[in-house]
């Protein structure tokens, strides 16, 4: 080994052992390290969350278009910025630069709807990251709809509440009520929720639930809610049911470009 060489291996080695001295002021365990080298998916998002100005604090500002939408929808608006706040992802700024809701639109459900960006997560994968907000229980690790569907990247404008006069109702019944909105997926409502919360500390959701499009693997329609100081709770109930705490959740489609 040439005396250069030497000398750069030296000094890579001792920023190494420098930074690992100062991840391990800050509470990183040997376990931490490992799960960083074994998981990809999390080292990604941990790269991502770095490189999107989280450990700077350097904020996202919003494009012209999300400014408008801010200004309409106050603390229902969960932009680029909220989203890298909250779940340490970076979005594709140009590909959500424009709102695909008008000011119209926005202004009708500004009190009743979240417009939130859509970061490709799955139900697990937002669990994944925020843990302590969801019910102890692990009956939809190994469940398709938890695991394959993901959230799409682009905006979404997601009831806060169940569809009015949907409880008490079969699911037929509920979707029955819908006019110019749809049925989101599970992973769609829970982003949108548990991302709020992340945001304001507030609990949508709170004593009721809503159903999803998604059906469990045992065939039942997946729903979710009952958000309280226990958790966000994820489970799956036949379409039949009525209950005066299962509502339906909804959503309004962007406009056709």
């Amino acid at each position: 080994m040439s005396t250069a060489t030497r000398g750069l291996w030296k000094a890579t080695f001792g920023q190494v052992c420098q930074t690992l001295k100062v991840l391990e002021d800050l509470g990183i365990t040997p376990e931490d390290l490992k799960r960083l080298r074994s998981d990809q998916p999390f080292a990604k998002r941990l790269v991502a969350f770095w490189k999107a100005g989280a450990v700077t604090g350097d904020p996202i500002p919003d494009s012209e278009s999300q400014a408008k939408a801010r200004a309409i929808m106050g603390k229902n608006f969960l932009g680029l910025e909220e989203v890298r706040r909250g779940y340490g992802i970076a979005l594709p700024a140009p590909q959500l630069a424009e709102i695909p809701f008008s000011e119209e639109t926005l202004q009708a459900y500004k009190d009743t709807h979240v417009l939130v960006a859509g970061g490709a997560l799955s139900v697990n994968e937002i669990r994944e990251i925020v843990e302590s907000a969801f019910y102890d229980t692990d009956w939809y690790n190994c469940e398709p709809f938890a695991n394959d569907k993901k959230v799409s990247v682009r905006w979404y404008l997601l009831r806060k509440e169940p569809v009015p006069e949907s409880r008490c109702k079969t699911y037929d019944l509920q979707t029955a009520l819908l006019k110019d909105e749809e049925v989101p997926f599970a992973c769609e409502v829970i982003y949108m929720v548990i991302l709020y919360w992340l945001m304001h500390r507030e609990r949508l959701l709170p004593y009721v639930y809503v159903r999803c499009q998604d059906k469990g693997s045992d065939g039942d329609r997946v729903y979710v809610g009952n958000f309280d100081s226990d958790g966000f709770d994820v489970d799956d109930h036949w379409d039949d049911g009525c209950y005066g705490d299962l509502g339906l959740a909804s959503s309004v489609p962007p406009r056709k470009s």
